[in-house]
């Protein structure tokens, strides 16, 4: 995964962590309840600086063509962990709405 660092104006990537070690999952369902409601789970860790990067997302297919969604994502992990060094905010919600033509 890249890291992307703000610099100012100038957003570039941080290659000091080229090459660490990381162990990921992910759970997902695409019928959740309702037949067009899916969800996922999925976390990212470091394994050399303890830190990660846990991601919650829900999406709904409206009409084959347009889904609705949103993701819950949270960063943790120690002081020297690049998503606290590199991430300024512990959480974030990003909704999103996606069209297929």
């Amino acid at each position: 995964e890249d890291l992307v660092k703000n610099t100012g104006n100038i957003l570039g990537y941080n290659l000091s962590y080229f090459g660490r070690n990381y162990i990921g999952s992910q759970f997902s369902t695409s019928r959740l309840f309702i037949t067009n409601l899916s969800a996922g789970l999925s976390n990212l860790i470091s394994l050399d600086s303890f830190g990660g990067e846990l991601d919650m997302n829900f999406s709904y297919l409206h009409r084959d063509e347009v889904s609705f969604g949103v993701n819950f994502v949270y960063y943790y992990g120690k002081k020297e962990s690049e998503y606290k060094l590199y991430i300024p905010f512990k959480f974030q919600t990003i909704a999103f709405v996606s069209m297929s033509f």
